[in-house]
C-alpha cells in the first residue's frame, strides 16, 4: 500500500495542512520547514520528545509561524494533514504512520521531495554501512579539484533544498543516504546518475526488520538505473541479485586485480595502469578504508579523465580533511597519543581502526548501545597483535566482557567515559596509543556521535589543561 502513499510530483504547497513527523535534530527537518514555510503551507511538527530535547533544533524555528507539539502524538494530527513528511529514523511500521495512511493521507520526506526538485540534474548517490561521509567528501573534493561545480548534502547533515533555485543543469550533486532515506526513495523511481555502494554489514536490524530488508533498502541506490547511468560497487556487493540493472558497473576491490580500480602492492591502480595513488599510512589513516579511497576514485572517473589529471588527483587526495572524530589524533601527551574515533557506531569500523593501528600499543575504549547486532560475532572478528587492554562503556559491556574473555583479552568495565579515559591513562605506557572507537551507537546517553565525540576532547583537554 505504501507504493500508492508516497508523492511522486510536487505538490502547490500553498495552504496544505502539512505535518511533520519527527523534529530530529541533524538540521535537515529545519531547512524542510523553512522550505514549506516559504511555499505557504500551514505547517505543524509532532516529535515524541519533549522541548528541553530538542532545545537547539526549536531555537531556530522561533521565527516562523509553525505549530509545535511535542512530547507525544496527537491522532487527530495524523487524521487531519493533506500531507505526512515522515522523518528518516521513523519506521514505516510505525501505527501513527498507518492511522496517516488509513486516513489517505500522503506521505513525503525531505530526500524524497529534494530528489523530485532535481530528478533531471546529475545526482551521484552514495550509501553503505559505513565510509559514507569520507567517501562523498573525498568524492566532492576531487571532482570540485578537477573544474566541476558540486554540490553536497544528504544524511551527513546538509540539506541542499533550500539551494535548489541555485543548482544548474550542468552541475553535480553528491549525497549520501542511509538506508532509511533509501526506502522511502524506492516508492518514487529513483534514479540517481551514478549510485554506488560500499560494504554491506548487519546494522540497523532495530529499524529493519531483519537483514535481507536492510540490503533490500540499500539495492535502492541503484535498483532502477538506466542504460546511461553508472553503478560503483564492490565484488560481493555487485553478485547480489537485487542490485542487478541496466546501467554501466565499476567493481572496485582492495584485492581482485580485475576490478576497475584495485590495490596492489600498496597503491591504487585503475585498469589502465595511468593512475597511481601510494596508500601511505596517512592517507590511510585519513581515509580510514581503502574502500572509501578506492569508490571515491571510481565516481570521479566517470565524471573526469583521470589519466589527464593525475597530479591532481594526488595532491587533492594528500590534502584531504576527513570530517571530525573519524580517527581524529586528539592530543599526545607524556608520550601517549589520545585518537577520537566517536564516529564509530559499528564494530566493523573499529575493527579497521585497529588495522590502521596495527603497529602500535593500543588502549581500546569501546562500547555502545546495540541496535540488533550479534555482539559474539563481532568481537571475535577484534584482533590486534599489540592490543593491551579493552576499556568497555555503556550497555553492551556485560556481553562484549564475556567475549574478550574467553578470548583472553584483557578488559575492565567503566561507569562512563571519564572513567574509562582514567583507566587507560593507568594501563597506558609512553609511546601507547589510546582509541576511543566505541563501535556502537551512542543513543544510550548522547544526542549523537557528534555529543559523544565532543565529551571525549572535553575530558582529554581538561585532563591535561589544554584549551
Amino acid at each position: 500500500k505504501l507504493n500508492s502513499c508516497f508523492l511522486t510530483s510536487v505538490p502547490d504547497f500553498t495552504k496544505k495542512k502539512i505535518l511533520i513527523m519527527g523534529l530530529g535534530s541533524t538540521g535537515s527537518t529545519v531547512e524542510l520547514i523553512k522550505y514549506l514555510a516559504k511555499k505557504g503551507a500551514n505547517i505543524t511538527v509532532t516529535d515524541i520528545k519533549g522541548e528541553k530535547e530538542l532545545i537547539k533544533t526549536v531555537d531556530q524555528l522561533q521565527d516562523l509561524n509553525i505549530d509545535l507539539h511535542l512530547g507525544r502524538h496527537y491522532k487527530e494530527d495524523f487524521t487531519k494533514c493533506d500531507i505526512l513528511f515522515v522523518n528518516p529514523a521513523v519506521k514505516l511500521t510505525d501505527p501513527f504512520l498507518q492511522i496517516a495512511i488509513e486516513h489517505n493521507v500522503k506521505l513525503d520526506s525531505e530526500i524524497n521531495l529534494f530528489y523530485r526538485l532535481n530528478r533531471k540534474k546529475k545526482i551521484i548517490a552514495v550509501t553503505g554501512t559505513k565510509g559514507k561521509t569520507t567517501t562523498v567528501k573525498l568524492a566532492h573534493d576531487l571532482i570540485r579539484n578537477l573544474g566541476n561545480k558540486i554540490w553536497m548534502g544528504g544524511n551527513n547533515g546538509i540539506s541542499l533544498l533550500n539551494k535548489t533555485a541555485n543548482i544548474s543543469d550542468r552541475d553535480y550533486i553528491i549525497l549520501e543516504i542511509s538506508s532509511f532515506q533509501l526506502q522511502t526513495l524506492g516508492f518514487i523511481n529513483f534514479h540517481p546518475y551514478i549510485g554506488c555502494c560500499l560494504a554491506i554489514t548487519e546494522e540497523h536490524l532495530d529499524h529493519h526488520q531483519n537483514f535481507d530488508e536492510y540490503i533490500e533498502a540499500k539495492s535502492n541506490i541503484c535498483r532502477l538505473q538506466l542504460e546511461t547511468e553508472f553503478t560503483v560497487l564492490n565484488p560481493d556487493t555487485s553478485k547480489l541479485k537485487c542490485f542487478k540493472n541496466k546501467s554501466k558497473l565499476l567493481i572496485f576491490s582492495e584485492t581482485d586485480r580485475n576490478a576497475d580500480f584495485y590495490i596492489h602492492n600498496g597503491s591504487i591502480y585503475n585498469k589502465s595502469k595511468d593512475l597511481q595513488i601510494k596508500l601511505t599510512e596517512e592517507l590511510r589513516m585519513k581515509v580510514l578504508h581503502p574502500d572509501n579511497l578506492l569508490a571515491s576514485v571510481a565516481i570521479t572517473s566517470i565524471v573526469n579523465n583521470l589519466s589527464n589529471n593525475t597530479e591532481i588527483i594526488n595532491k587533492t587526495v594528500k590534502e584531504f580533511i576527513p570530517d571530525q572524530f573519524r580517527m581524529q589524533s586528539i592530543v599526545t601527551i607524556n608520550g601517549k597519543t589520545f585518537i577520537n574515533d566517536s564516529a564509530s557506531t559499528h564494530p566493523s569500523s573499529t575493527i579497521n581502526a585497529l588495522k590502521i593501528l596495527k603497529d602500535k600499543n593500543v588502549i581500546l575504549i569501546f562500547g555502545g548501545l546495540n541496535k540488533g547486532l550479534d555482539i559474539q560475532s563481532w568481537v571475535k572478528k577484534i584482533g590486534h597483535p599489540k592490543l593491551k587492554a579493552v576499556l568497555l562503556i555503556g550497555p553492551t559491556s556485560t556481553d562484549i566482557s564475556v567475549e574478550l574473555n574467553n578470548m583472553q583479552i584483557k578488559n575492565f568495565k567503566s561507569s562512563n567515559l571519564k572513567d574509562a579515559v582514567a583507566k587507560s591513562l593507568k594501563l597506558s605506557d609512553h609511546g601507547d596509543t589510546i582509541l576511543f572507537s566505541p563501535g556502537f551507537s551512542s543513543l544510550y546517553c548522547y544526542n549523537n556521535y557528534i555529543q559523544r565525540g565532543e565529551e571525549f576532547n572535553h575530558i582529554i583537554h581538561k585532563l591535561f589543561d589544554k584549551k
